[in-house]
């Protein structure tokens, strides 16, 4: 199952890159940028981490201060040019939380806007939770929501 679904999010990222770029779809970076911190919680988006690896190679890279990081970088996209902030860091043995927060989109949206509450297919894992702003969603359902314009 993990597979089949790393497949399609490989599959959304190269039609993002053929159509524009991952910075054109608001819902790309709604996901890729849920970091737990922002509630006060401890856990991760399987989502999240998962749509950032996929994306790597969509970016260039350029290592920044960590502050209280322990990984901190200015990611660049290579097609549009806009910027992101990439931030890892463990919390635990089992919580590694990393999130890519825009700073500049400077690609035209042709996405549709972001819906809260956010629709997930493989979840949060972590210690705690948010009590709200995730919904449990089927795969095709959450390829959809990525790729709808």
């Amino acid at each position: 199952m993990e597979e089949a679904f790393d497949d399609k999010l490989k599959d959304v990222l190269q039609h993002y890159y053929t159509v524009g770029c991952q910075c054109a779809f608001p819902r790309f970076s709604q996901i890729v940028s849920i970091d737990c911190t922002d509630t006060h919680d401890s856990f991760f988006v399987i989502e999240t981490e998962k749509l950032i690896d996929i994306s790597f190679g969509y970016f260039s890279k350029t290592n920044t201060d960590r502050g209280s990081e322990i990984t901190r970088q200015i990611w660049t996209c290579k097609k549009c040019h806009s910027t992101y902030e990439f931030a890892w860091s463990d919390f635990s043995i089992y919580v590694n939380r990393t999130y890519l927060k825009p700073l500049e989109i400077k690609a035209t949206p042709i996405g549709s806007a972001p819906k809260v509450p956010i629709p997930l297919f493989m979840g949060l894992r972590g210690h705690s939770y948010p009590a709200n702003g995730f919904i449990q969603t089927d795969l095709d359902s959450f390829i959809n929501y990525l790729m709808e314009a």
